[in-house]
């Protein structure tokens, strides 16, 4: 008796397709579908690694728990066919039970992201589209300090923190313009009248 006898094979595909389907249930009931772990939940980073401000695209990994899941069940679901529908040898059944897990997780990742996250809009304001735009003091900038300024964006008020352009005080209530945004702050300019 090898690990290529037919019994050991067939326990080997329920097991797996029960873990695949228990996984995935607990996937859907604690909300990890996406794959989004946060490693650290004290760290508060935001890092900015693109010129732009990164390109605001949400969805989940090819390699993801959702992925993971559906491949582990595919693979047990497809092998059990395999050798109780199809009576394919022990070898040929982990063939096309890995073919079955590789093109099942593929149609699942591509149904997810074609068909439930890419036609979401999203609210999430990119940092690359302040530039320019108009906003109101709502906390003073002092010289060579720190302020509050809020603006529309994206259809929702959005508060940063921010700077006088050349180091300058901005009384609260000033119209200004956004010149850059560093790090989260942005740097505005009182917006001159024409």
């Amino acid at each position: 008796m090898g690990i290529f006898d037919g019994a050991t094979v067939n326990t080997l595909y329920i097991v797996l397709l029960s873990m695949g389907l228990v996984y995935a249930i607990f996937l859907l009931v604690s909300g990890q579908i996406g794959g989004d772990v946060d490693l650290d939940a004290d760290a508060d980073i935001d890092i900015d690694i693109s010129a732009d401000g990164g390109d605001g695209q949400h969805g989940i990994s090819p390699i993801s728990p959702l992925t993971i899941a559906t491949f582990i069940s595919a693979f047990g679901a497809t092998g059990l066919v395999a050798t109780g529908l199809f009576s394919a040898s022990e070898r040929g059944s982990v063939v096309w039970a890995t073919l079955g897990g590789v093109i099942i997780s593929a149609l699942i990742y591509i149904g997810f992201t074609y068909l439930f996250i890419k036609p979401q809009g999203s609210s999430e304001v990119k940092v690359s589209e302040l530039r320019g735009h108009d906003a109101e003091v709502i906390t003073p900038i002092p010289a060579d300090g720190l302020g509050e300024i809020a603006l529309v964006a994206q259809g929702g008020r959005v508060i940063y923190s921010a700077r006088g352009k050349d180091g300058q005080a901005i009384d609260r209530g000033t119209p200004v313009r956004i010149t850059r945004v560093v790090g989260g702050i942005a740097y505005v300019e009182p917006e001159t009248e024409n």
